[in-house]
């Protein structure tokens, strides 16, 4: 049968739309506003003559797309913390290493950063190097999480430590780049005025783009199947277009295409800061659904649970009646007609009653196990009071077995009162039913609050048990000894196990064969 294909994510089509129209509004704004055009002349520079207006405009589109690309990796590590997807970090500190190039280029370009180079060779070489960076390192981030996730495909890796080694890298890049820049004292001129092609320096950004937009990023898309990734190849046109902008129209600082390129990089970032974006509340969406599912299978399974126990008690109820019968009749035929049977006969009516005996206590352990957990509300339960009670309802039985219970002081907490007292009254029983003939039968009884919860210990000094059982004998009716060596039905433990269960908490057995048992159980404190 062949595999139904993976249903691919994608940004809106109603935000392509106006992603498209976005990148085609600075050609109108050149033909409608002639405010975007102030004119200043790389000789301007050099007279301190410049423009505050188109300054000022530049500076706004450089620390907004600043901002916007800080944002995202912003993003993305909380996405990378929720989701453990390695590519949104990978990508996200590209982009903020793009962006720490973007605010080299606005300081430079404000005179904040001081060059030992010409300002006229400074200023355009700073932009031609942070574009030419901004999309290597995209394509290197890229490059990396492709070589990574086939590297790691079948094997787990530390995450993190990747991501903190890339980190570095990038950084490293950025700083060794920008040290360059601001400490020579000759640049290249990367500015034209008067040639056809006034930044040729911006025709191998174009580039680069270019080949991110048709052969890396979708690759990328296809291995990281997300908005983010899917933001990613659309916010090349806007890159593509700033770059046509800049080595085919401006010629001089703050002119229209200048500026226009600069707005058209602040969408560039904006588009996978969208895309993350959407990510992040599909995410946040997804896992309230997962939320209100589980919710809703956890009311059906109370429900079906309650239906099971109201079935056990009733189906165990009704058996009383025929049982009793049974009973009566086995009694009456002994009590009235054994002159009249022979000894085989008398044997027979004995295994009946005996049977029914065994009976009645399974149907009562059963009726029991069903009321578990009928209480109606919780109740503050000093769990000192409850012990004091089991062992004074148990007295004869300690008195009788030698045994001595040591405690620590227990806590107060919230529960059942009653299940509480079945607890600890089976728990106790246990210890003394399953204790060391060799020795007097001890049981310590400890307490330790972690966390939220407080852990009880009840150990014993008994014959202990074989820990492979340490399961086994939480389930109900499983019994480790015959019932001619113990009495009982084999369901205490398992009435432990569901009245711990019905406080939020989990009960578990230890054992050293010969040494004794210890029994955990944590309740809410």
């Amino acid at each position: 049968m062949a595999e139904i294909a993976t249903l691919k994510v994608k940004l809106p089509k109603q935000f392509i739309v106006g992603l498209i129209i976005l990148c085609a509004l600075p050609f109108l704004f050149d033909w409608i506003y002639d405010q975007f055009n102030v004119g200043i002349n790389l000789s301007a520079i050099a007279g301190e003559e410049h423009s505050n207006r188109g300054q000022f405009l530049h500076l706004i589109l450089e620390w907004t797309g600043v901002i916007i690309a800080f944002s995202t990796a912003i993003f993305a590590v909380l996405q990378f913390r929720i989701t453990g997807n390695e590519a949104t970090p990978v990508i996200g500190l590209a982009l903020f290493c793009a962006g720490t190039m973007d605010a080299f280029h606005a300081l430079a370009a404000s005179n904040l950063i001081y060059s030992l180079s010409d300002p006229k060779d400074f200023i355009p070489f700073t932009w031609a190097i942070s574009r030419i960076f901004n999309a290597l390192i995209l394509i290197i981030g890229v490059t990396v999480f492709l070589f990574y996730r086939r590297l790691n495909k079948n094997k787990k890796a530390s995450n993190w430590r990747f991501l903190m080694g890339l980190s570095l890298a990038f950084m490293a890049i950025s700083y060794i780049t920008i040290a360059f820049c601001a400490n020579s004292e000759t640049l290249p001129n990367t500015m034209f005025s008067d040639t056809a092609f006034a930044r040729p320096y911006d025709l191998v950004p174009l580039v680069l783009f270019f080949t991110a937009a048709v052969y890396f990023l979708p690759k990328f898309y296809k291995k990281n199947n997300s908005i983010f990734a899917h933001s990613l190849m659309w916010s090349m046109l806007p890159a593509i277009v700033t770059q046509l902008h800049m080595a085919f129209g401006s010629s001089h600082l703050f002119d229209a295409h200048f500026n226009n390129g600069h707005f058209l990089k602040v969408i560039f970032y904006m588009v996978p800061f969208t895309g993350i974006a959407f990510d992040y509340f599909n995410t946040y969406k997804k896992n309230l659904d997962q939320i209100k599912e589980l919710n809703l299978q956890n009311k059906a399974l109370e429900q079906k649970n309650k239906n099971l126990e109201e079935y056990t008690y009733i189906t165990s109820h009704d058996l009383q009646e025929p049982l009793h019968t049974i009973s009566s009749f086995s009694e009456l035929l002994q009590n009235e007609h054994s002159a009249n049977l022979d000894e085989q006969s008398l044997l027979y009516l004995s295994f009946i009653e005996q049977g029914s005996e065994r009976m009645k206590a399974l149907i009562k352990s059963l009726l029991d196990h069903g009321r578990i957990g009928l209480t109606k509300e919780k109740t503050k339960v000093n769990l000192n009071d409850i012990l004091t009670c089991v062992k004074s309802d148990l007295t004869a039985l300690l008195n009788e077995s030698g045994a001595s219970i040591i405690s620590e002081k227990l806590p107060i907490i919230w529960g059942f009162e009653e299940e509480l007292t079945m607890l600890f009254q089976n728990l106790i029983e246990n210890s003394v039913k399953y204790k060391n003939n060799n020795r007097p039968c001890e049981i310590q009884i400890f307490c330790t609050k972690k966390k939220e919860m407080w852990e009880i210990e009840f150990k014993d000094n008994g014959i202990g048990f074989d820990p492979i059982y340490a399961e086994k004998i939480f389930a109900i009716f499983q019994r480790l000894h015959l019932k001619e060596e113990s009495k009982g039905t084999g369901i205490g433990l398992a009435h432990c196990r569901k009245i711990v269960r019905k406080h939020g908490g989990e009960i578990w057995a230890t054992s050293i064969p010969g040494e004794g048992a210890n029994f955990h159980f944590t309740l809410p404190g």
